[in-house]
């Protein structure tokens, strides 16, 4: 789809017409296949070229990731070329161009290490055709390259031969990294920067000169963090600040400001408690405003008025800025790309990320809140099944993972696949979710199985008082430390919940906050988990025998995050107390959602288990 518009920065759009196919809600939206929610997206990462004339992205072919570069042939008829790169078991992290000819990709083999599995991280080069790979040589450190991390520090970009990247941890210690200016047609390395700080993240500005860096320093269930800065090459470093980890005026810094080379941009918050970038004037030494990026907003104002959906997300951009690619999604409509050219004065829609989902009649998220126990009014999101009354509706519990990490508006795979089925979902955003506030957040440390629990439970009694919940319907279901929560819901509120699912869940909450002491953040993980007085009343594990509705437990045998023992071992000890269990073990799976036949196993199982134990229950 392709449409010739004449437009200016002012947002002029006399006759542009983009037409979007719209879907015709009926009664009751008709069962889709769980396949087609359970597809991994298709088309991610994509990333424009600098001179914006060809496009990377990854998809799946035949169950394989695949990264696949196209060239954009404007203004021509011909097919655009296609150059796919296989990559086998090798799992990307990221990629980025490093010129128009050369992408530098960060990717991923998980290996074992004791009883324990780790991931090992590498930096590749390779050229756009898929030829001529090269992989950057690193040093070893003490544990081999385990616990050795990779980072893009600089692109250098008036430099297309060369970049700056963290490798070659400091001798007897992890995670901190020398900073080396490598060649990325040869692989060959030069060291720019010794690491005498003992930084563990080092950041440069816009002409590649490394000027910030960022240092842990551990003592015992505290974690000091220290920010210095060199004004030029060559200069000493100042530390600007140091401060407790949990400090609420910790500066958490992003990048350099392009318009200014002494601004630092740093992590904050809006009026709300939204997430919003600072300026951090680095010779004033202090937070100076909120930054805005003008031309970015200049380009997102032409695509609200060119495009329907309600959110859109600037994904990557041309060197010269005429050429974008754009993110459009709602609750509604599944994810969109589009490609914006400035120059020709033309969008087109490039690619759907869930072509499974296209004409399906997906259901509407709503923005609530509820009052826990306490009175506290606590955020969360609700949907509900297209076409049917909300009123007493089989209700999914879904807590999100983190616990520091929150649930957004717009499109989500699990959430609509659940309404699919005529379940209505209610996503907490309990105390301890990042997204609204540093009260919020922090009203949640080690508070897992206690307060965060309770307002999970909160919201489910909210709903069930309202009439939109059926209380004899009402199941638990949660991936990570949403799995844990869905355990725990079982076991403290029995009363709540005819079944739960743990996805890759915290099980044993003692072996949990044991195995977190060996971590990098191992301090300021703990200070965020470890509850006060006894961990045991709060491990899934631990209580066990106290379970008496039933459980699911799907787990990866490959999860480097929450070991696959967790679900194992609960496994093993309620079967032994018979209780009423399944494992799904999912070979070869890591943590997060990489491999699609995995995912088609999940939604399988997810579909049996809620229809067994919620299309009935007295009904």
């Amino acid at each position: 789809m392709k449409t010739n518009v004449s437009f200016g920065w002012a947002g002029v759009m006399a006759g542009l017409s983009l037409v979007l196919c719209c879907i015709s809600l009926g009664a009751q939206a008709q069962q889709a296949p769980s396949d087609a929610f359970a597809a991994l997206p298709q088309y991610t990462s994509v990333k424009l070229s600098p001179d914006g004339q060809s496009v990377a992205f990854q998809i799946w072919a035949e169950d394989q990731p695949v990264l696949i570069v196209q060239n954009l042939t404007p203004g021509r008829k011909a097919k655009p070329r296609l150059n796919p790169i296989a990559l086998g078991d090798v799992k990307i992290n990221d990629f980025q161009w490093a010129n128009n000819e050369r992408l530098i990709l960060t990717v991923r083999t998980t290996e074992k290490k004791g009883i324990d599995l780790w991931n090992v991280n590498r930096l590749v080069s390779i050229d756009k055709s898929g030829k001529d790979p090269v992989v950057f040589k690193m040093e070893p450190n003490r544990d081999g390259y385990f616990r050795q991390d990779v980072r893009v520090v600089s692109l250098l970009k008036d430099d297309p031969k060369h970049i700056l990247v963290e490798l070659d941890d400091v001798e007897f210690g992890w995670a901190k990294p020398d900073v080396h200016r490598v060649n990325v047609y040869s692989g060959k390395k030069r060291r720019a920067l010794r690491n005498v700080k003992h930084a563990y993240k080092w950041i440069a500005d816009e002409n590649g000169v490394v000027r910030v860096g960022i240092k842990y320093e551990n003592h015992m269930d505290q974690r000091d963090v220290s920010v210095f800065h060199r004004t030029s090459e060559g200069e000493d470093w100042e530390t600007i600040q140091k401060v407790d980890f949990h400090d609420a005026q910790r500066l958490i810094p992003v990048r350099f400001a392009s318009d200014d080379p002494n601004i630092l941009l740093v992590e904050g918050e809006d009026a709300t408690g939204k997430p919003q970038l600072q300026r951090y004037d680095l010779a004033l030494k202090k937070i100076v405003g909120a930054h805005e990026n003008e031309r970015e907003q200049k380009v997102l104002a032409i695509l609200d008025q060119l495009l329907s959906e309600e959110k859109i997300e600037l994904v990557s951009s041309s060197a010269s800025y005429q050429i974008h690619m754009a993110r459009a999604y709602s609750d509604q409509v599944a994810p969109k790309y589009y490609l914006l050219n400035l120059e020709e004065k033309t969008i087109d829609q490039f690619a759907l990320q869930y072509p499974e989902l296209d004409g399906v009649a997906l259901a509407p998220m709503q923005a609530i809140e509820y009052r826990a126990r306490d009175g506290y009014r606590i955020p969360a999101f609700l949907t509900t099944p297209v076409g049917i009354e909300a009123k007493k509706l089989p209700l999914i519990v879904y807590p999100h993972g983190g616990p520091w990490a929150h649930d957004e508006w717009g499109f989500d795979n699990y959430v609509q696949f659940f309404a699919n089925r005529g379940y209505a979902v209610l996503q907490p955003q309990y105390r301890g979710s990042t997204g609204n506030g540093r009260e919020h957040q922090e009203a949640g440390h080690r508070q897992w199985g206690r307060l965060i629990q309770d307002d999970i439970d909160d919201g489910v009694r909210e709903l069930v008082k309202s009439g939109v919940a059926d209380p004899e319907r009402v199941c638990i279901v949660g991936a990570s430390f949403g799995g844990y929560a869905a355990a725990m819901g079982a076991i403290k509120t029995p009363e709540l919940y005819r079944c739960a699912v743990s996805i890759n869940g915290v099980m044993n909450l003692e072996q949990y906050i044991a195995d977190l002491r060996d971590l990098l953040f191992s301090a300021q993980n703990l200070r965020l988990v470890k509850p006060e007085g006894d961990v045991e009343k709060d491990s899934p594990w631990h209580r066990a025998a106290e379970l008496e509705i039933p459980l699911l437990l799907l787990a990866g045998t490959k999860d480097s995050v929450v070991p696959y023992r967790h679900s194992r071992d609960m496994f093993e000890k309620l079967q032994a107390e018979k209780k009423p269990v399944r494992l799904v073990s999912l070979e070869g799976a890591e943590h997060w959602r990489t491999d699609p036949q995995h995912e088609r196993m999940i939604f399988a199982a997810l579909d049996e288990f809620l229809a067994e134990h919620l299309s009935s229950a007295g009904h």
